[in-house]
C-alpha cells in the first residue's frame, strides 16, 4: 500500500525512525531511505542489517519511497511525499494549485480534485481515507499498466517469472 505525506514532514518522519539495528519483527517498524530518491538502480540504499547495498534484497533496502512501515518483511507500507503547490502568473493571480509528487520528472502540477475531496474506502480490513481517483495517482506513479505485474508465479513449479 502507497500513502502521501506531506514532503514539509520529511523530517518528521526521519525523526520518528527506527534504527535498523533496533528492528524488531511483530512491533511496527518505520524506516527511511538513507539518500535521495532514486528511481531503479542505482542509488544508496542499506538492508535490514544496517550495511550498505546495491539493490533490494529486503524490506529495508528501497530508495524509491521516503519511508516504510512495517511489521514482518514483506508486508509494509511505502510512504511518499508531495508538495502542495499554487503556481501563480506575472501578475501574481493564481493560475493553478495541486501537488507535485517527488519522483515524477519535469515536477507537473497535478489538480487536487485528482487527490480531494478524499473518499472512504476498506484496505487491509480497515475503513480508510483513499484519494477521489486512486487509479489516476497509480497511473502517475507507476504507468498506465500499473495492474499489470512484471511477473507472475506459475502454478506448476511455484517459480516466478517475467510477464
Amino acid at each position: 500500500m502507497d500513502l502521501f505525506i506531506l514532503g514539509s514532514d520529511e523530517q518528521k518522519i526521519r525523526q520518528l525512525a527506527t534504527a535498523r539495528k533496533n528492528i524488531t519483527v511483530g512491533q511496527l517498524n518505520l524506516v527511511t531511505r538513507p539518500g535521495p530518491y532514486c528511481p531503479v538502480n542505482p542509488g544508496k540504499r542499506m538492508n535490514c542489517q544496517g550495511k550498505t547495498v546495491q539493490s533490494l534484497g529486503d524490506t529495508c533496502s528501497f530508495c524509491g519511497p521516503l519511508a516504510r512501515l512495517f511489521m514482518d518483511y514483506g508486508n509494509y507500507i511505502d510512504l511518499f511525499p508531495i508538495n502542495i503547490e499554487l503556481r501563480t502568473n506575472s501578475e501574481g493571480f493564481p493560475v493553478s494549485f495541486g501537488y507535485t509528487i517527488e519522483e515524477e520528472e519535469g515536477k507537473t502540477v497535478h489538480e487536487m480534485s485528482s487527490l480531494l475531496p478524499l473518499s472512504r474506502c476498506h484496505m487491509m480490513g480497515l475503513e480508510v481515507p483513499c484519494p477521489n481517483h486512486p487509479g489516476m495517482l497509480l497511473e502517475r506513479l507507476y504507468n498506465k499498466n500499473w495492474r499489470i505485474p512484471y511477473y507472475k508465479c506459475n502454478g506448476k513449479n511455484g517459480q516466478w517469472e517475467s510477464v
